[in-house]
């Protein structure tokens, strides 16, 4: 049953790899080249949260770690993990991936921070304000980051230390931690809390966000609070993806590491592995869905015929009854998100 589990693990991870990196690849070049003005700063914040999941896909290209429950030890598989290996490398890529997630959910925190203090202060902010605030997300991410490696390093133990049997035939490639030893235990406690934390501030500012919208919309007007509630949602269904697909996962995966003769612990945590490593496409096409500017350029690569040029494309009536060269994404396209960019 366990070498079918580790054969299915790594076979599902090799073959999901191509396709992830297309939609990584064509998500980040809409959003980087088709966004319009007034999202700019929503999609910096967009980016960010981007760029920690792009972090985890590109450490599970060569490396899979397959869970050895009820050791509190995992075998590095993986194209590079093949061909070089020590037990060092394989609690670096550990931490790399957790370090990953913990981001994943500060960035998620940020973006809806950042969202309340433009709906509360957005026209009354400076060139002073916005360097602050690129310095306090800075920081947001270096402390925990800070915080959860040093925290990580307390509980490694060598293979050779195990204080458990490990056969011999067992140990190739392993790497291992202290088995219910406080450190252990306090640095998974910490990661389940930091992400249960992060879930409960974010609802926080949900339900602030939307109420501050509703009390300011005598001043900000309908038009723009239709706006701001566009992106509040779409930063909910967003958000939502990882918060479920890869938070709730991890937090599993850190209590099966404490009760580690769960039945099915080995079964449970392999799941949750496949999970938290592959949410990020659902991210990108969700992402290119949500925002009509996105989805339009993807459609028109796939609508215009291969024997034309971009040039000649871009002066056909198909290309042009939807283009936004004319009038590059103004204040309508975005205020009225509902029936524009999100229609």
């Amino acid at each position: 049953m366990a070498v079918e589990l580790e054969t299915f693990y790594n076979v599902f991870l090799n073959s999901t790899f191509a396709h992830k990196t297309v939609l990584y690849v064509v998500t980040l070049y809409m959003v980087f080249t088709k966004t319009p003005p007034r999202m700019r700063v929503f999609s910096m914040f967009l980016l960010n949260l981007m760029f920690w999941d792009l972090g985890t896909h590109f450490l599970w290209m060569g490396f899979h770690p397959f869970p050895l429950m009820p050791l509190l030890c995992f075998r590095l598989d993986g194209f590079i993990a093949s061909f070089y290996f020590t037990e060092s490398l394989g609690h670096v890529f550990f931490i790399a991936f957790f370090v990953c997630i913990i981001n994943v959910g500060t960035a998620i925190s940020l973006s809806f921070q950042f969202r309340l203090f433009v709906i509360k202060h957005g026209n009354t902010m400076s060139k002073a304000t916005k360097v602050y605030i690129v310095g306090y997300c800075i920081a947001s991410h270096v402390i925990p980051t800070g915080f959860f490696v040093g925290l990580y390093f307390t509980c490694l133990v060598t293979v050779d230390e195990y204080p458990e049997t490990i056969a011999p035939g067992a140990r190739t490639r392993l790497f291992c931690y202290k088995p219910k030893a406080p450190e252990s235990s306090l640095f998974f406690l910490s990661v389940v809390l930091y992400l249960m934390l992060t879930g409960v501030i974010v609802m926080i500012l949900v339900v602030l966000s939307f109420r501050e919208v509703a009390k300011n919309l005598s001043i900000i007007g309908e038009r723009t609070a239709k706006m701001q509630k566009f992106f509040l949602r779409s930063l909910m269904i967003l958000s939502g993806i990882p918060i479920n697909i890869g938070g709730v996962p991890c937090i599993i995966m850190c209590f099966l590491f404490y009760f580690r003769e769960t039945p099915y612990a080995r079964f449970i945590i392999v799941i949750c592995l496949l999970l938290a490593s592959n949410y990020g496409p659902i991210v990108c096409i969700v992402t290119i869905v949500l925002f009509r500017p996105y989805r339009d350029s993807v459609v028109h690569i796939f609508k215009r015929p291969p024997w034309t040029t971009k040039e000649q494309w871009s002066h056909t009536p198909q290309c042009l009854e939807s283009d936004y060269s004319g009038n590059p994404y103004t204040d309508t396209t975005v205020v009225h998100s509902n029936s524009n960019l999100a229609k």
